[in-house]
């Protein structure tokens, strides 16, 4: 009996006892062993290996042939000989029926949930397997590096995704709640960005009557979907968001509850990235206020562009526009703003005291972009003002 686990950790169980420490820390018999589970029962050829692992080589045969026999022992001493066979120049993992493949397992059970003669109550089932057997992305997509092992990353995120919100549907049609509200939460930890599992857990949220939990929720989306990905939330949430803070005329509050309302949530040191709207508004509101103070306000509009003659693509710009705002989170102080102007524009607003070294901030601005930036001919261009 042969167990391996590749989502969310990598173990190896052979006949009940853990072989996973046979291949930690050997990055050559994991990117092997990786090759043989993405094509169990195919032959590989000798030339596809080790163009997989090495690149290629008139070495890297040899080096193969030392690989598999290491393998090969490794399967032997728990039990399990004659797993890799040898044909025509092609290697293969024949997987007995007494395997146990993670990916594997997730995609019969979807597969059985989807037959439409299977009966509601096993088709739930069916859909909590495939939950189950996911603890997160594939591990070895982390050491083998190839397109293909990111690609199967993607693939079984999907098919979990796919399985909470079908599972949640179901338990939704029946007003089963609660169980949703777990089934979600415990998803969301694992995949934190997937709106449609979000959405199901709003729903939930708000069938209960969970209103703040639910506004919570969005607000701890919306921060982690910016910081990761430098996107917005959907419209869908907008309008669920704004609903949830809608106002009426016959709710009373205390000034304390008002207050909690106002205050950050988060607690992290960063300037504070709006919409444009917004910093107006502050902006106006500063400006009112500077006259009752000795400082001043910084105006920086920040443009990525691509040099002379040099026009970016849409895909190379909205990368270059993405790195250049975290370098605003990093680059400036928890007061300072900054917002998108246009698709290649930024404003942002910075107090400062009167005489204070412009061209220090607008160095530690460049320097951080350049540092981070990982595209040729990719620049910034600042203009400011501060008689404002």
């Amino acid at each position: 009996m042969v167990k391996i686990v590749t989502l969310g950790k990598f173990e190896i169980d052979i006949n009940g006892k853990t072989a996973s420490d046979s291949f930690k820390k050997k990055t050559k018999l994991l990117r092997l062993l990786n090759l043989f589970i993405l094509h169990r029962d195919k032959p590989l050829s000798v030339e596809f290996i080790c163009e997989a692992i090495w690149g290629g080589g008139e070495s890297s045969e040899k080096s193969l042939q030392n690989l598999i026999y290491r393998v090969r022992g490794i399967f032997a001493d728990y039990g399990e000989s004659d797993c890799i066979i040898y044909s025509g120049r092609t290697y293969m993992l024949k997987t007995a029926q007494n395997w146990q493949i993670d990916l594997y397992q997730m995609e019969e059970y979807m597969n059985r949930a989807a037959d439409p003669k299977v009966d509601p109550e096993k088709r739930i089932s069916l859909l909590q397997k495939v939950v189950d057997l996911y603890g997160g992305e594939y591990v070895l997509s982390l050491i083998c590096e190839d397109v293909q092992s990111y690609y199967v990353s993607s693939r079984y995120r999907r098919i979990y995704s796919d399985a909470v919100c079908s599972l949640a549907d179901m338990h939704l049609a029946h007003s089963r709640v609660d169980i949703v509200t777990e089934l979600c939460e415990k998803a969301i930890l694992l995949e934190p960005l997937e709106e449609q599992i979000l959405l199901r857990l709003l729903r939930s949220l708000r069938s209960q009557g969970k209103e703040m939990q639910a506004i919570s929720l969005i607000e701890k989306y919306s921060r982690l979907l910016h910081h990761e990905t430098g996107m917005r939330p959907s419209e869908e949430i907008n309008h669920i968001y704004e609903a949830l803070k809608g106002r009426k005329d016959s709710v009373w509050a205390r000034v304390d509850g008002v207050a909690n309302e106002l205050e950050e949530v988060s607690d992290v040191n960063n300037a504070l990235f709006c919409k444009f709207e917004t910093l107006k508004e502050i902006f106006r509101y500063e400006s009112r206020k500077k006259e009752r103070w000795e400082y001043a306000i910084l105006l920086i509009l920040a443009e990525i562009h691509g040099g002379k003659n040099n026009e970016l693509s849409e895909w190379t710009l909205d990368k270059a526009v993405d790195s250049f705002r975290k370098c605003c989170m990093l680059a400036l102080r928890k007061g300072d703003i900054f917002a998108d102007y246009s698709k290649s524009q930024a404003v942002i607003m910075i107090t400062i005291d009167k005489g204070a070294d412009v061209s220090a901030i607008l160095s530690r601005l460049c320097d951080c972009f350049y540092n981070k930036v990982k595209y040729k001919e990719v620049f910034v261009k600042l203009e400011i003002k501060t008689d404002l």
